[in-house]
């Protein structure tokens, strides 16, 4: 998966509200020189951003690629490829089932709302 550090890191600070890589570092627990090491190489630890957007209710995808779920999704059955690639994503990197389950709940949880909300703003 192709993806830019740096924007990934930027959209987490914006979840977080902080500017600072040293606030982010002490927040994630990393070494402080970490997030520069990851800007510099274009390669961040996604297990963290992973456990990031559980604890936050983030959209993983999101803090990804940066694009809203409904772009992301070119139709209904993009919403399952999305699912399955969480779980492939969770396999290789021994992310528990709990934690899997709970980021698939809350991905179809976001997909629901926003479907709920299109289909509003349509009949409106």
């Amino acid at each position: 998966m192709e993806y830019n550090v740096e924007d990934i890191i930027n959209r987490i600070q914006q979840v977080m509200k902080i500017k600072k890589n040293s606030e982010m570092s002490e927040a994630f627990n990393i070494a402080a020189n970490s997030i520069s090491r990851w800007k510099s190489t274009n390669n961040i630890n996604l297990n963290l951003v992973y456990k990031f957007a559980l604890k936050n209710s983030v959209s993983f995808m999101w803090l990804i690629t940066g694009l809203e779920e409904n772009k992301l999704r070119d139709s209904k059955y993009e919403f399952v490829k999305d699912i399955i690639n969480h779980i492939d994503y969770g396999r290789e990197n021994n992310i528990s089932e709990q934690d899997m389950l709970n980021l698939i709940a809350h991905e179809i949880n976001v997909h629901k709302l926003k479907f709920e909300l299109t289909k509003k703003n349509n009949l409106d």
